[in-house]
Parts: C-alpha cells; structure tokens; sequence
C-alpha cells in the first residue's frame, strides 16, 4: 500500500493501475522500485535520486500534479514537505537462502567454543 505523506488512509497500490505517476527512488538500485511499480499494471515517469539524497521541495516538483510515489527510505525525508499527491510505498527485501546459510556459518566461526 502507499501512505499520504500528509496524512490520511493508506492506498493499496492497486489504486494507481492504469495511471502515470512519478516515481522517486534514492537507493542503491531505484530500478528494481520502479519495475516493481510497473509489475502491478502502474505507469511510471521515473526519477533516480543519489542514495542518501538530501531532498529539497523542488526536487518533487515536476511541472503535473501526477501522484508521486517514493520509497519509505526517501518519504521519510520528505514528510516536513509532502502534500495530498505524495505517497510512501514501503519496501522488503527478500534475501536468499543461501546468504543466510552463509551467514549462520560466519556467525558459528565467530563463538568461542
């Protein structure tokens, strides 16, 4: 779902089908988010940011009142300036089983015995 960075009730992102929208991402990989938003039948107008952006007003400002979803990493940044057409869509990362495996077998060579 995508949550009004004014306020309000949560949109499922099934709302946004059919319709254009910017897209904002400041992470390391801000394709992955907007092939996500398109999966789901949403048009994107994309706009990659440096992950870790410090955003300012202006860089949400893009000439349409087009719905803006961003990330819930970049929202946060922005909350103290979003409006009614500014959404945070949260993210989960899905790991595979082998980095945990992996991780489990660090772990263990790290306890004393």
């Amino acid at each position: 779902s995508a949550q009004p960075l004014a306020g309000g009730r949560a949109r499922p992102l099934a709302y946004f089908k059919g319709q254009r929208v910017h897209a904002v991402a400041g992470i390391a990989h801000p394709q992955r988010f907007f092939d996500m938003l398109r999966a789901r039948g949403i048009g994107v107008v994309p706009h990659a940011f440096a992950d870790h952006q410090a955003y300012q007003p202006q860089d949400l400002s893009f000439g349409s009142q087009l719905p803006v979803l961003m990330t819930e990493k970049d929202a946060v940044k922005c909350r103290a300036f979003g409006n009614d057409w500014h959404y945070a869509v949260p993210l989960r990362a899905e790991l595979p089983a082998a980095f945990w495996v992996a991780l489990t077998d660090r772990l263990d060579k790290l306890r004393p015995n």
